[in-house]
């Protein structure tokens, strides 16, 4: 039901408390109750006398309708499903859940106005506040085996750069292995799971979080810089779903050119987009921490790194740099 109110207010509008009675069906009494339920949720309500109650920062609610009508013909070939929650603990989860039971094809999508459980790569706890970002994953079936996909979460982020651009962001960049930063600080991330067999084929979820307007109070448990969509190009938070079909659009796109061509078909874009490039950086292994000067990715999207005088390739770890402002 407060799902159902939410959506009342979204359109920043006062409406009386007798008003969302009548439209819902409830008494006064759990309008009121279920307001409060949507407060602690995050959503910063206005009550004001003789007006009645509005949302204060409104924004329009991810859609399905409204997400399938802005994408391309190829994907909405190549989406099976779409689902959009109010609330889930991951929508990575989500669809490893299904995966796992078997009740799910190649190209479902799930989006979530909020997590209760967002998860980054390696179990960090992914800041995930009501309606404002955007928490999408989308699954996907490749004929190769799991080795061969150690490329997939650059390729994911070229195609986000590439969906962003076309938005209208810029100054943006990649941090291997799955960081899309603006101007020097994160704004998203990629996380990918995935199961199959040895030789293949490989069943994968790929997850994405954005910042699209990250409250101050909720963004100082992020434990490095970040920068949100609303900074850089205020009135974006109006765009969300026509960003949710960029984001797909694209994702779809290098997906497919993934299973034929691997990670050689977006290699050379990633390293242009690279922000470690020719910087000291640190890679913190599960047992060690190496420091080194960061050279770039090989072919199967491997880190580089010159380290007392040699070179090193990585395929785990995560990346620390102190980049230039």
């Amino acid at each position: 039901m407060h799902e159902l109110l939410l959506k009342r207010l979204a359109d920043g509008h006062f409406h009386s408390g007798e008003e969302l009675a009548s439209d819902l069906g409830l008494s006064r009494s759990a309008i009121w109750k279920q307001l409060k339920k949507l407060e602690n949720l995050g959503i910063s309500i206005d009550a004001v006398r003789g007006r009645g109650y509005r949302w204060a920062q409104a924004i329009p609610l991810l859609a399905e309708r409204d997400i399938f009508q802005a994408l391309t013909e190829n994907s909405r070939t190549r989406i099976s499903a779409m689902e959009v929650h109010l609330e889930l603990p991951s929508t990575n989860q989500y669809l490893m859940e299904k995966m796992r039971s078997g009740r799910i094809e190649p190209g479902h999508v799930c989006l979530a106005e909020r997590q209760t459980n967002g998860r980054g790569r390696r179990g960090k706890t992914w800041v995930s506040p009501m309606c404002g970002n955007v928490y999408l994953s989308l699954s996907w079936q490749f004929q190769s085996s799991p080795a061969a996909l150690g490329g997939l979460s650059l390729a994911i982020g070229v195609a986000v750069i590439r969906a962003l651009s076309a938005m209208g962001i810029r100054n943006l960049g990649l941090k291997w292995p799955n960081d899309i930063y603006a101007n020097h600080r994160k704004l998203a991330g990629i996380l990918l799971e995935m199961q199959g067999e040895a030789q293949g084929p490989c069943q994968v979820v790929i997850g994405l979080g954005i910042n699209v307007r990250m409250p101050q109070v909720l963004g100082q448990a992020i434990e490095q810089d970040w920068v949100d969509l609303h900074s850089l190009l205020p009135g974006i938070t109006e765009q969300r779903n026509a960003l949710v079909a960029s984001l797909l659009n694209q994702i779809v796109q290098v997906v497919q050119e993934y299973d034929q061509q691997g990670f050689a078909a977006t290699q050379q874009e990633w390293q242009q987009l690279d922000v470690t490039y020719g910087n000291m950086i640190e890679i913190h292994l599960p047992q060690e921490k190496v420091v080194g000067k960061a050279c770039g990715i090989d072919q199967d999207g491997a880190l580089l790194l010159e380290c007392n005088g040699s070179m090193q390739r990585y395929t785990i770890g995560d990346v620390s740099v102190r980049l230039p402002a």
